[in-house]
């Protein structure tokens, strides 16, 4: 995933899923994280699966009004993180997400 938006837009980021085993990631719910680029994950926000992708692909709002909120111009990594109980794996999306002012 590489991603960039301004800092006033608000849009969807998505990120692929690949799953590893035969169980389809897209029924279980979904849940994703931004933080600066480096850092641990802050908040999860709810987040949905993109409906008609070619493979699972969780996505989440991002920018001012969104559950994610406002983001400052910089770099930031985003988490995934799929409630598949007993596990709940927290994955880091491969790239990065840039806001541009």
């Amino acid at each position: 995933m590489r991603a960039s938006v301004t800092a006033e837009s608000r849009e969807y980021v998505q990120c692929a899923v690949f799953s590893g085993t035969a169980d389809d990631p897209t029924t279980h719910p979904v849940r994703m994280a931004v933080s600066p680029a480096g850092q641990a994950p802050g908040t999860f926000a709810s987040a949905s699966w993109a409906s008609g992708a070619s493979s699972p692909t969780a996505q989440v709002l991002v920018g001012p009004g969104s559950a994610i909120g406002a983001l400052t111009p910089g770099v930031y990594s985003v988490f995934v993180s799929i409630d598949a109980s007993p596990e709940a794996p927290v994955l880091l999306a491969g790239g990065d997400l840039t806001v541009t002012p």
